[in-house]
């Protein structure tokens, strides 16, 4: 059948339509779970804020309108939040699942799998007797006494439950073959376990087996990574928010990956298209690590010898030490150089920049003495205190912007209060 040219611009306009259509009401929705997953977070209901902004954010997975950028930031955010409220791995009672939280405890005392029977045999002899006092009982709502009996036992229970099971992930792994056979771990759980983790990498990942074991018994810990995925897919589309690589910064601190930290910081540091006093910022993080590297050596009682009041620095004992103050010194400075040049590009000044300088300054004033360049500490020693004095200008500025940002909302306040 043959279609006209007219018919044809008919069914091409009303597929435009219709798409438009598509797309205006998916951001109306998109806008709905951010202003409902926003009241949540504020109500601190994390899990329900992340279920909405998980929602918003299937609306518009690739962050091609600011509803769907919003929701990756926002989404970020909340399980960033969480994570900070409960960084450890081991189990609250609050964490298990199902009717009266006992999920898990049912599966435990059946032993039907493996794993269970493991478990089963890991509780401690006092633990399942009140669990089997407790599902015996069965008082009526008007029986108040009995009920209390009932509301007593079950505290007791988790309590046992909580502290037995934390016992097992605080130990050896517990993953077994045979044990886990019937069970789908996630590649998150078996990259982990790949690492051959320690101590408390060990217990997360004792605690991660259990989650993909028990799904429908034990809640899920939030985790760190899910975050930085989350901040970095905001920054690909909005590469100028800072806030968001701090954040993964800050994550990546948190867990101890220190060489992730210095990729990512470094990263941002030598990128083109950011802003430069964002550039500043990064370098500047980076001089922080190396002044400190430098002065946990050039700071000790071994090395800073008092003499006459006054302090005379001396060569470690080590040659390696005292390479590694060079470098660590060497290296803060060509970044806190390259961070000033930034910021003299993006006509800024900042007091944190300047206090570095000065700190390494300071350190390289330190080597000098070390090496018996007497002339070049010297002259080092009022480089680093004009390097203070800018500091000091700079911080005094700010503070009193700071001040009188403060004073003009208090009275912004005080008059819509009348």
């Amino acid at each position: 059948m043959r279609i006209s040219r007219a018919g044809i611009l008919i069914v091409i306009s009303l597929s435009v339509l219709v798409g438009a259509s598509c797309a205006s009401y998916n951001r109306i929705i998109a806008r709905k779970n951010l202003v409902d997953g926003a009241k949540a977070y504020k109500d601190k209901k994390f899990k329900e804020a992340e279920d909405l902004f998980r929602l918003a954010v299937e609306r518009d997975p690739k962050g091609e309108t600011e509803e769907g950028r919003t929701a990756q930031l926002f989404l970020a955010r909340t399980i960033h939040s969480q994570f900070v409220a409960n960084r450890g791995f081991t189990f609250s009672e609050s964490e298990f699942l199902g009717e009266y939280r006992l999920g898990l405890a049912k599966k435990i005392k059946a032993q039907k799998d493996p794993l269970s029977q493991f478990l089963n045999s890991q509780l401690s002899p006092e633990t399942l007797p009140v669990f089997d006092e407790f599902m015996s009982m069965s008082p009526s709502s008007s029986d108040m006494e009995g009920n209390k009996k009932k509301d007593d036992l079950l505290k007791k229970f988790l309590s046992a439950l909580t502290t037995d099971l934390n016992k097992v992930l605080m130990g050896p792994s517990i993953y077994d073959e045979a044990r886990f056979a019937n069970v789908k771990l996630s590649d998150f759980t078996k990259n982990l376990m790949a690492t051959n983790p320690t101590g408390e990498a060990n217990t997360r990942l004792n605690r991660l087996l259990l989650e993909d074991a028990y799904p429908d018994d034990i809640s899920k810990k939030p985790k760190a990574e899910d975050a930085i995925e989350g901040y970095k897919k905001v920054l690909e589309t909005k590469i100028d928010d800072n806030a968001s690589f701090k954040a993964v910064a800050n994550l990546y601190e948190n867990l101890g990956k220190n060489e992730e930290w210095l990729g990512w910081v470094n990263a941002r540091a030598d990128n083109p298209n950011v802003p430069p006093e964002q550039r500043a910022e990064a370098l500047t993080s980076l001089a922080a690590r190396n002044y400190s590297c430098a002065n946990e050596i050039s700071d000790t009682p071994a090395v800073k010898k008092e003499s006459g009041g006054a302090y005379q620095f001396v060569k470690p004992e080590s040659p390696e030490e005292f390479e590694k103050l060079k470098k660590c010194t060497e290296d803060g400075m060509n970044q806190i150089d390259r961070a000033l040049k930034l910021n003299d590009e993006a006509k800024v000044e900042s007091d944190s920049t300047w206090s570095y300088k000065a700190n390494l300054l300071v350190q390289k004033m330190r080597i000098a003495d070390m090496e018996g360049r007497a002339a070049d500490r010297d002259a080092l020693k009022k480089e680093a205190q004009a390097a203070k004095e800018k500091f000091t200008e700079l911080a005094a500025e700010k503070k009193r912007k700071q001040d009188e940002e403060e004073a003009r909302k208090k009275a912004e306040a005080e008059a819509a209060n009348k």
